[in-house]
């Protein structure tokens, strides 16, 4: 995710792709992948460990596959969406296959 429509407070970073939590709260995050040509999992990592995950097995073909989660998380912990399969064939940015986007967001719902 080397590109951000919206990034108040600079806490997401497009060079390694990692959001750091500005206050310890309640967040959503939400992700898509788009892909071709192989199954895929993806995982949620907070602080180094898996908060959720996503499996998508071998479409056949282009897919995508998208999952949500709410959940806690303490201020400074790193987030970021780990890729497990082959990323030689995950869509994104702006020239992106059929214009299939992969996805990114976090949203503070509450701080605790």
């Amino acid at each position: 995710f080397d590109q951000t429509y919206i990034n108040l407070g600079d806490h997401y970073h497009t060079e390694d792709g990692i959001f750091i939590a500005p206050v310890t709260g309640v967040y959503m995050f939400h992700w898509t992948i788009a892909t071709g040509s192989t199954g895929f999992t993806t995982q949620l990592m907070v602080a180094g460990s898996v908060r959720a995950s996503n499996l998508v097995p071998y479409p056949g073909g282009a897919d995508s596959s998208s999952a949500m989660v709410i959940i806690n998380v303490n201020k400074d912990d790193h987030v970021w969406i780990q890729l497990y399969g082959s990323s030689k064939h995950v869509y994104g940015g702006s020239i992106s296959y059929n214009k299939n986007q992969s996805t990114f967001s976090g949203i503070l719902l509450q701080k605790t």
